[in-house]
């Protein structure tokens, strides 16, 4: 979806499992995958929060 519309992509979230798993492309450019990390980190924050 990101490369036909052409925005950023954050990595696909896994959902069903208590663990945060993010699946990102293995073409990823280094900032993607900063992106990646970043939402990663972002949703342990939500989880510690709830």
């Amino acid at each position: 979806m990101a490369l036909i519309c052409g925005v950023k992509s954050f990595g696909a979230v896994t959902f069903g499992m208590d663990e945060i798993y993010i699946d990102t492309s293995r073409s990823q450019s280094i900032a993607g995958y900063i992106r990646a990390l970043n939402f990663a980190n972002y949703l342990a924050e939500q989880k510690k929060i709830s």
